[in-house]
């Protein structure tokens, strides 16, 4: 009698049913590595956003506290015989502006204690240091999107050799503390002072986008804080704009303003 073998595999319903749920699953672990690689990403760029800002704004206050500064071989002389007329300021003037730039002066100090900002290393030996008992004066201002410091000549012209401190800058500005009853404190803010010799302190905000266009998913209401004084006022974005947005503000004090 013959024996007849019987053989057993899987059906085609079987078969379409597991290919269904391997497609499934590729789908859903392929969705997982989209969105960690875009959390990576939006992360990855808002610490550069962060470094950029922090950079940005601590060149600037650094700059801001070296305006009015004295050595020790000249600190006793006040501020009108310190620093004369001269770079587009009057006798006694450390600072002068408008609300996207600023211009500042101060002396040289030989024990090393102040910088440059600029791209000023002619002549200079100890660049970046400013180590020669002589005045110096700078203008930051943005420019195309970027915070630039440019070397002023006697006149208040803005020499070559600009420094780029930062990029990807989309607001910008500055207004200044007024003292108006001579107690050296500030009483009120405006981007015109009348008296720059009553200027004691700066209020600056900036604010800072991505560099990549392809971080924020498009969604509707997006906003980010703008640089309108007091307020900061949400500014709207458009909902294709996928880069990424954030403020930096600070109160700066001419602490080098003795009189």
């Amino acid at each position: 009698m013959d024996t007849f073998s019987r053989q057993t595999g899987f059906t085609l319903v079987e078969l379409m049913v597991g290919l269904t749920l391997a497609l499934l699953l590729t789908l859903g672990i392929a969705n997982i590595y989209v969105q960690t690689r875009q959390t990576f990403r939006s992360q990855t760029a808002l610490s550069r956003m962060t470094e950029d800002g922090k950079y940005a704004m601590a060149s600037l206050q650094r700059m801001m506290f070296q305006a009015g500064f004295q050595n020790t071989s000249s600190m006793k002389s006040n501020m009108s015989t310190a620093f004369p007329a001269g770079y587009g300021m009057a006798a006694g003037t450390v600072i002068k502006g408008n609300d996207t730039s600023v211009d500042i002066r101060f002396l040289g100090d030989p024990d090393g204690n102040i910088i440059t900002c600029a791209q000023d290393s002619t002549g200079n030996s100890d660049y970046p240091l400013l180590t020669t008992n002589q005045q110096y004066a700078y203008r930051l201002s943005v420019e195309n999107s970027q915070l630039k410091c440019g070397r002023l000549d006697n006149t208040g012209s803005t020499v070559s050799n600009q420094q780029v401190l930062a990029d990807n800058i989309v607001d910008f500005n500055l207004v200044y503390g007024v003292d108006s009853d001579n107690d050296r404190l500030t009483d009120t803010y405006t981007d015109a002072p009348t008296n720059w010799a009553n200027v004691y302190s700066v209020r600056a905000c900036m604010v800072v986008r991505s560099r990549d266009d392809k971080i924020s998913v498009s969604s509707t209401g997006k906003s980010y804080l703008n640089c309108s004084f007091p307020d900061h006022a949400q500014q709207s974005v458009s909902n294709s704009d996928g880069h990424l947005y954030r403020t930096f503000s600070t109160t700066l004090y001419l602490r080098n303003k003795p009189n």
